[in-house]
């Protein structure tokens, strides 16, 4: 595989469209979901050869198997006790408001921990890169994401943390080569949104801060250069998934070599084409290449 991620706490998400909040719904739809399956997602559609490693359990982890399959995600489960969590989001048809019945991870064991650690280093040598991206279920899967980076590093593998809450600041422990906050997680790991302050970031040893600022584009910050790029002005109906497709278009980039201007011109183009559509994170080569108006 050409890049590995790492999903802590996947998910199933239910979309229900509905005429009004509290009426009944028209129609759904299900799709996989969890950051890292969403970049493995976006970057197969782009051509690179992805692996989501995910912990699933019950009926629901066998019907994200069951969708992963045929959204072209290729999943490598690790099966745990607790039931893979569903997510749903009521979306009202005529103007896209979203409500989100957000429900958390469950605990994971040190023995389930330990062999999802086991199967994630049993397929990452000959990757180019690991990234990990998303909430942790628990706090002791949060405590994991330190050392599972440092290990990646290593063994000569690229490593890109893209969560939030306790497993960013546990994960930046270790100082990934690639971290892509957006300004209210930059807040929480050095106090301000700005791009200056990722300096205190590098010095610690990230080896890059890619900090998305939404409508405002992107800034990538590496040892005393900050590059920026101003995102693409588009209809935002959907900013679910706009991250994960970020990071996707990035990674896609800067691994067939372009340039850090490029690659993020690409980001926040793949950003784009994600808030401007239903699914989340189904970015596609020509919906990149719409919002960009140039092939990639």
């Amino acid at each position: 595989m050409d890049i590995v991620t790492l999903t802590l706490n996947p998910c199933l998400d239910r979309t229900l469209w509905v005429g009004e909040f509290g009426g009944p719904a028209r129609r759904e739809e299900w799709q996989t979901g969890g950051k890292g399956v969403n970049v493995a997602r976006v970057l197969a559609a782009l051509g690179v050869r992805s692996l989501a490693v995910c912990p699933l359990g019950g009926a629901a982890g066998d019907k994200f198997l069951s969708l992963a399959r045929g959204e072209g995600v290729e999943v490598l489960p690790v099966p745990v006790k607790p039931e893979t969590r569903v997510i749903d989001t009521r979306v009202r048809e005529r103007d896209f408001e979203q409500r989100v019945d957000y429900r958390a991870g469950s605990e994971l064991s040190d023995a389930e921990l330990d062999e999802l650690e086991g199967r994630l280093f049993s397929v990452l040598p000959g990757a180019r890169a690991l990234v990990v991206a998303g909430s942790a279920s628990c706090g002791r899967a949060a405590g994991r994401v330190p050392g599972i980076l440092r290990r990646a590093r290593e063994m000569g593998v690229q490593t890109a943390l893209d969560s939030n809450g306790p497993a960013l600041l546990e994960g930046v422990r270790g100082l990934p080569d690639l971290l892509k906050p957006n300004e209210g997680e930059l807040v929480s790991l050095v106090g301000s949104p700005e791009p200056d302050a990722a300096e205190e970031l590098i010095k610690s040893g990230v080896g890059a801060v890619l900090l998305s600022m939404g409508a405002r584009g992107c800034c990538l910050i590496r040892e005393g250069v900050q590059k920026y790029c101003p995102a693409p002005r588009i209809e935002a109906v959907n900013p679910v998934g706009s991250g994960d497709s970020f990071l996707a278009g990035f990674l896609y980039a800067a691994f067939k070599g372009y340039s850090d201007e490029r690659s993020m011109m690409i980001a926040c183009a793949a950003g784009a084409a994600n808030a401007g559509a239903f699914p989340a994170a189904r970015v596609s080569r020509s919906d990149i290449e719409m919002v960009l108006g140039q092939s990639i």
